[in-house]
């Protein structure tokens, strides 16, 4: 099987990607657990700050559980910190693959990575920002005709939230993943154009 070789092409090892991909990845974690713990200072603000905008009564929200709310504050830390994470993951990504790609594909790589990811996180931080507090206050509206008394407990509202944004996320990715390769022409009906 003939192979296609260019003169910056050197030869590497499946181990040799291994550490190399490791050693990518451990850069990644070790500046996330970094953020992590510096966020993990300021996040009850940023949570309760949240709180005010997600609630749709001021006096039903309720924490059942104080031990959930430690949880959840390190949760929340965890995701900032990989918000701010992500342009590094990024950077990381096409610097592992940019040896084994020409420099046209090079550029629709990082510029694919950079608009899935920013769709993705815009539309994450729209669902949480502004989609999630119109639901909920409908919900409120909801359930006040019906008049019952509503006791709503925080952490477990914001981590629905939390995990609505993340598959809202996701798929924000995706269609901006697959739109972005839609209007490159990598996509027709019958095949990936590669």
């Amino acid at each position: 099987m003939a192979s296609l070789r260019l003169e910056s092409d050197r030869e590497q090892s499946v181990v040799g990607h291994l550490e190399e991909f490791s050693a990518r990845v451990s850069v990644v974690l070790l500046v996330l657990a970094a953020l992590t713990v510096l966020f993990s200072r300021r996040t009850d603000d940023v949570l309760i700050e949240w709180l005010h905008a997600l609630a749709p009564c001021d006096d039903c929200m309720v924490v059942f559980e104080p031990g959930a709310w430690i949880g959840l504050r390190w949760t929340a830390a965890i995701v900032f910190a990989g918000l701010l994470t992500l342009p590094l993951v990024v950077q990381q990504a096409v610097a592992f693959a940019s040896p084994g790609l020409l420099p046209g594909e090079r550029r629709r790589l990082a510029l694919g990575l950079t608009f899935a990811s920013t769709v993705g996180v815009a539309v994450g931080v729209a669902s949480g920002g502004f989609a999630a507090p119109y639901v909920y206050t409908n919900a409120m509206r909801t359930v006040d005709s019906t008049g019952l008394v509503l006791a709503l407990d925080a952490v477990t509202l914001v981590e629905l939230t939390l995990a609505l944004m993340w598959i809202i996320a996701l798929l924000g990715a995706a269609t901006g993943a697959a739109l972005g390769a839609g209007l490159l022409g990598r996509l027709d009906r019958e095949r990936v154009v590669t």
